[in-house]
């Protein structure tokens, strides 16, 4: 005899009773079971965004220009479409990393309009320059672009 996990059994109680709501609304078992913090999320077709990429993926702003040491501004903003912001649904934090080393983590509440972070840096070398999201109902998302001083 197979003993029931609380989880495994509440998801298998609430298939049983929604899942022909669900079905019959259009919406798949299988999308309303998708764990978004089991994983970091990337933008999986850049030329094609998701209606949840276009909120969620991170989207930074560099200069086309970028002198090796002097301070240039990076810009980052949740969403190509500016993130909802409400107490039921909204961006915890923006981390900028440089290299795997943090260099900025901003935190929001979910009276703050929108989630964007103008950060300055300077960079003697090329480099990754990556930022991380955290939205309350979808998880980790991030963006990364390659800086390169002249």
């Amino acid at each position: 005899m197979k003993i029931l996990k609380r989880r495994d059994f509440l998801k298998g109680a609430g298939l049983a009773f929604f899942g022909p709501a669900l079905l019959a609304k259009g919406v798949s078992a299988q999308e309303k079971e998708i764990d978004w913090f089991k994983e970091i999320h990337r933008v999986a077709d850049p030329h094609s965004l998701t209606p949840v990429e276009k909120k969620h993926a991170p989207v930074i702003s560099i200069p086309s220009y970028i002198k090796a040491k002097q301070v240039f501004y990076l810009t980052a903003q949740v969403g190509e479409t500016l993130h909802v912001m409400t107490p039921q649904h909204w961006i915890m934090w923006i981390e900028v990393y440089v290299d795997d080393v943090l260099i900025s983590r901003t935190e929001f509440s979910p009276y703050s309009p929108y989630a964007i972070v103008t950060v300055p840096l300077s960079l003697d070398r090329e480099s990754t320059v990556k930022v991380l999201e955290r939205c309350n109902l979808h998880g980790i998302w991030e963006s990364s672009v390659r800086a390169v001083p002249s």
